[in-house]
Formats: C-alpha cells, structure tokens, sequence
C-alpha cells in the first residue's frame, strides 16, 4: 500500500507528574516508524517539571512527524483527558501511551496493517505488553493479547470483569466517543469504557506482537495498589461501580431499549454485589462509633475483600453485618473480663 493511501494516525503520548520518565517515553513516540503521524503530546496539570521536559524534547526535535505540545488548564484525570485529545486530533486512529511507558518503533506500523486488514472497523485494538522496571524485578509479560476475542466477549467482560483490550497498548477509533453518550463524571478508567464500547461496535482486535513495554514500579503511576487497604479497596469498588453504570447506559443506548437481557441481568448483579461489600465497610465505621474501638484500616480491608470474594450483595449484606455487630461484641466481652 502506498503513503497516499494510508490513513493519518495520531498518537497521543499523556501524562501527569512523571518528569523522571518522560523524555523517554517522547523519543519513542519520535522514533515510530509509521510515516503520517501526528504526534499529541499532552500534560494534564503536573505539579513537577512533566511540561518543562516536554518542552526540552519538542525543541529538540527536527523529524518528520507533525507534533504538538498541549497542557492542560486543570486535571482532568487519564479518561477525560483522553477524551480531550479525541475532540483535538486529526486522526483517523489514535494510539495511546503512558507518560511513563515506552512504545516499540513499529508499534503504529503494526497496528495500522492489522487495522486495514480487518477492513478499517470502529473499535479498538490493542497488542501483547511486557513489563518493566528500573531494578529489573518485574520484567516480563504483563498483558497477553487474547486473540480472537470470542463471540460472548460483552457478556464475559460484564460477568467475569475480564479486559479484552489493554489501555497500556490501546488505539481506538473516535466512535468510542462520538458514538456514544457523554461519559458519566466518575468514571476514571479509559480500558473498561473505550474497551466496552468497542465491543458493542462489533470490534475488538489483538495483536500478539509486544509493542509496549509498561513500567512497573512505585515511583510512577503504574504502582499496584495494596490489597487489604481499605480506602483504596473502596476506590476501586466506587471506580468498578462508575464503569458498570457506564457499561449499563452505553448498552442501551445502542440497543435502543432496557431489555431484561443477560447482559442486563449480568450488570444488575455486579451492581448488587458491590453495594452489598460497600454496605460492609460502612458497617465496620459504625461499629467504630458502637464499640469505641477502632477496626484497623487493614482488617476493613479483608472483610471488603471477603464480603467480594464470597458474594455479599446489597440484598444479604445484614448478614455480613450481624456477623461483624457479634464478632466485635465478643471481642469487647474479652476485653471486659481480662480487665
């Protein structure tokens, strides 16, 4: 295929607070093989010097690319942030990558080939992904792109949680914006949309090449949260609650109509579920108040987790409840009689 036929693509390089890795991640950007390219890159309000080296490589660079240097007036958070740069980019294609994550140099190329083999659908695509870190700790694959993503993947990514595409190694068409309602404020995760939506346009397509590599490591954005924390366990179950809602408005927004379908069905019980753990951390604050004992954030935590994993919903959740009320008035009758 000749340049003349070949679409423009944009490739929108984001960040926020992520000076030590930046640089990087701009050179790789420059260094893509594909031949009409037009570069975006973004910072979303760091409070460090993120803008300042980002202006250093853009002055510095004397390619072919198009590139442009956008900073943001406020922060907006990865998801909304995208969404800007969708409303701004002139491409056909947008290819995303992490402030702190690098892209291999035929990365776009590879993407665009299988993009145009697959007859230029609305979706998403996106590519196996191997990990990284300054101590070399956590080298190794990250995301194994599941190819070809089968039939029922709606109903599984509703049911199961899984993720069909990865944001690390993801581009998209702009219908996962245009096509769609406006994105409800809560939600902060780009994958789980963009990811869900491409699945109701009937497109999903991975590439089994690694073409990221993704840091991993405390210092910068991709750090993994602690488990048995509680507020952070309860971030991600206000997060997982936002893009279930979100799931729930898009699929009946293109299906025109709220049928008691399983897909439906499936995202009622996840909603049920998790209202039904947040509902047990709420209790755990109570007994705080009844027992004037604080429950350590660590054990909130565990009994968020538990109350997951064994299926506590907004329905049953009194009995998690009962049992926490009596499990804590055992422990001050212990306390009383060693007294």
């Amino acid at each position: 295929m000749s340049e003349i036929d070949l679409p423009l693509v944009t490739f929108a390089l984001v960040a926020y607070n992520q000076e030590n890795y930046i640089y990087d991640a701009i050179q790789s950007s420059f260094l893509q093989d594909y031949p009409l390219l037009e570069i975006i890159i973004s910072d979303d309000f760091s409070t460090d010097g993120t803008y300042a080296v980002m202006e250093k490589a853009v002055s510095e660079y004397h390619g072919k690319h198009i590139v442009r240097l956008v900073k943001q007036d406020e922060n907006m958070g990865v998801l909304n942030h995208l969404v800007r740069i969708f409303e701004i980019s002139d491409g056909d294609l947008i290819v995303v990558a992490a402030g702190d994550d690098l892209s291999e140099p035929n990365r776009v190329s590879s993407i665009v080939h299988a993009w145009i083999a697959s007859g230029r659908p609305r979706g998403a695509l996106s590519s196996t992904v191997v990990t990284f870190s300054d101590n070399e700790k956590y080298n190794g694959v990250f995301f194994k792109a599941i190819d070809p993503v089968p039939k029922d993947a709606i109903y599984k990514q509703v049911e199961s949680d899984i993720l069909y595409i990865n944001g690390a190694s993801a581009a998209y068409t702009k219908d996962v914006v245009t096509a769609f309602p406006k994105i409800r404020e809560e939600n902060k995760i780009e994958d789980k949309v963009f990811g869900f939506r491409a699945l109701l346009l009937g497109s999903c397509i991975n590439i089994n090449d690694p073409l990221v590599k993704y840091r991993w490591g405390h210092s910068s954005l991709s750090a993994a949260p602690r488990l048995f924390d509680c507020k952070q366990w309860r971030k991600r179950i206000d997060n997982t609650m936002a893009y279930y809602r979100q799931y729930k408005d898009d699929y009946i927004y293109l299906n025109n109509h709220e049928s008691a379908d399983v897909v439906i069905d499936a995202i009622e019980r996840k909603l049920d579920r998790l209202n039904g753990v947040l509902r047990c951390l709420d209790s755990c604050n109570f007994l705080c108040l009844i027992f004037k004992y604080p429950v350590p954030n660590g054990i909130k935590g565990r009994i968020g987790f538990a109350a997951s994993f064994f299926g506590v919903t907004e329905r049953n959740s009194h009995l998690m409840r009962i049992m926490l009320i009596v499990w804590r008035f055992i422990g001050r009758l212990r306390r009383f009689g060693r007294s």
